[in-house]
């Protein structure tokens, strides 16, 4: 939930040119994650092949869900981990704004602030045009995807972008409540930054800061 008058929803079904492609035959269980997305000829990942990392477990907790999966893609964790680091995400939260994400999900008013500068995630924002050189420099994005209800409310759903289908024009994202890639085009991610008043809800992740820092850690201990 990213605005303090919207109610949580999930967001729209699959239509049948929303989908990216799914687990397939011989590969896990759609809700468990585990399997590699490949790469096609008209799309470009952020890496060769991506991990599918497991669906959020609660309604509200998509942010602290996308936040991992851009963790567990950055260190090349597994996903077996995937849990332990949404929490770690969450306790910052905790930490910082003395609220349980789990409970309502992030507003709107600290959305931005939370996601780069208390995440723990060395998130930055980003144009999305920005955004398509990063993902070929092997960086991944986040977004968040804005339905408007029929009775003028609006729900906010965080995303996690891998890459960018250059036939189709339309990035491919991770939806930490569907296990099947989905594909946006700029004006379906862009929809809720022209509503919020100078905010950015699109941010690119900044791997070689993980890099160096890990390096820099691991020469330490």
């Amino acid at each position: 939930n990213t605005s303090e008058s919207t109610q949580w929803s999930k967001p729209p079904e699959d239509s049948s040119d929303n989908k990216a492609d799914s687990p397939g035959p011989g590969k896990d269980p759609p809700r468990v994650g585990g399997y590699y997305k490949p790469r096609s000829d008209c799309e470009k990942l952020f890496k060769d092949s991506v991990l599918i990392p497991p669906l959020q477990p609660e309604s509200t907790t998509c942010v602290s869900t996308a936040l991992a999966y851009s963790k567990i893609w950055l260190e090349g964790l597994t996903n077996e981990q995937f849990l332990t680091i949404k929490e770690e995400i969450e306790k910052l939260y905790l930490q910082e704004f003395k609220k349980d994400l789990s409970d309502n999900g992030i507003t709107d008013s600290i959305l931005q602030q939370f996601i780069q500068y208390y995440s723990g995630i060395n998130a930055q924002p980003v144009s999305l045009s920005e955004l398509r050189k990063k993902i070929s420099e092997g960086r991944s994005g986040l977004s968040s995807l804005v339905i408007r209800k029929q009775d003028g409310s609006i729900v906010g759903h965080e995303i996690a972008i891998i890459g960018y289908d250059s036939c189709e024009n339309k990035f491919i994202c991770k939806d930490p409540q569907k296990m099947e890639m989905q594909k946006y085009s700029d004006q379906e991610l862009l929809r809720f930054n022209s509503d919020r008043k100078g905010q950015n809800s699109i941010f690119y992740i900044e791997t070689d800061f993980y890099k160096k820092n890990i390096i820099k850690w691991k020469k330490e201990n």
